[in-house]
């Protein structure tokens, strides 16, 4: 039986190493990113009725931290590689599930302010959980071609669902622009360093 050739041997130690050090960078963000989103719940307070709210509400809101924490970091990092049809359809089942699960399917169209307090924090949540990224390599060593712009959803989710721990309101015009604009207008400064950062 032939042996590995040593230069296959070399690569293939290099692949392992580079794979593991990904994986770690990826549990690394996802507790720095953890840390931000408790400090800005605790310096803000949960919303009242965070854990009276229906079941599949929290559920869809905590599968969308997992998707900003793990799912779309993976994905920007090499570590996952979806077909086309997968990454839409993760796009859309994280997007449009937390969106209901924010509403409830029963929020009014508008009651009250576009705009509150929340909508700062939506921002703020979504650059620090961009920094947190950044902190620890995620930019710098994202090799995918679209990976600027899954870091970019990544942060956005993350400071869209910060902001609907906070605040109660689930009428359909403050949760998509009080809360989505900020954290989109975040996710679009975002883009745009990762990328600048991408062609150094």
């Amino acid at each position: 039986m032939n042996e590995p050739l040593p230069a296959i041997e070399a690569i293939t130690a290099d692949l392992r190493r580079r794979w593991a050090a990904r994986r770690r960078l990826l549990l690394l963000a996802a507790a720095t990113q953890a840390m931000v989103f408790v400090a800005s719940i605790a310096m803000m307070g949960a919303r009242d009725d965070l854990l009276d709210r229906a079941v599949w509400r929290m559920l869809a809101e905590v599968l969308g931290w997992y998707a900003a924490l793990f799912a779309l970091p993976a994905i920007a990092l090499g570590l996952w590689h979806p077909t086309r049809g997968a990454a839409i359809a993760v796009v859309l089942a994280v997007a449009g599930g937390i969106t209901l699960a924010a509403t409830g399917l029963h929020g009014d169209v508008a009651a009250g302010p576009l705009f509150h307090g929340c909508a700062m924090l939506a921002a703020i949540a979504s650059i620090l959980g961009f920094v947190a990224l950044a902190l620890v390599g995620g930019v710098a060593r994202e090799r995918t071609r679209s990976g600027a712009a899954w870091l970019a959803f990544a942060v956005a989710v993350t400071g869209f669902v910060a902001a609907n721990t906070v605040c109660d309101r689930d009428d359909v015009g403050h949760v998509l622009i009080g809360h989505w604009g900020p954290a989109w207008l975040a996710g679009g400064i975002v883009l745009v360093i990762a990328r600048a950062l991408r062609r150094r």
